[in-house]
């Protein structure tokens, strides 16, 4: 997973073979942003529910701190898998 400032880039594989790790690493990610936090999902070849899971875990954990996150460049991969979960309204 690559940071570029305020800008978090999802690996290539998004599921929950790596959601413990990437938890932890998208929480640190959200102590050093500033203003906003921007996810880029174009990577992104193969997510889960829990991947999908984790990012809406992230969107609430940003508004906690009254910050907005914003998926940017989502897959069809990952656009797909957020719209059948019915997650849409929540990540976007």
């Amino acid at each position: 997973m690559a940071k570029n400032n305020d800008t978090l880039v999802l690996p290539d594989d998004f599921s929950i073979a790596f959601v413990g790790e990437l938890r932890d690493q998208m929480l640190t990610f959200l102590e050093t942003v500033k203003n906003s936090c921007v996810i880029d999902g174009s990577s992104v070849e193969r997510v889960d529910g829990a991947g999908v899971q984790l990012l809406a875990a992230l969107k609430q954990a940003a508004a906690v701190k009254g910050m907005p996150m914003q998926l940017v460049n989502a897959s069809e991969c990952l656009t797909q898998a957020i719209n059948i979960l019915g997650m849409d309204e929540q990540i976007n």
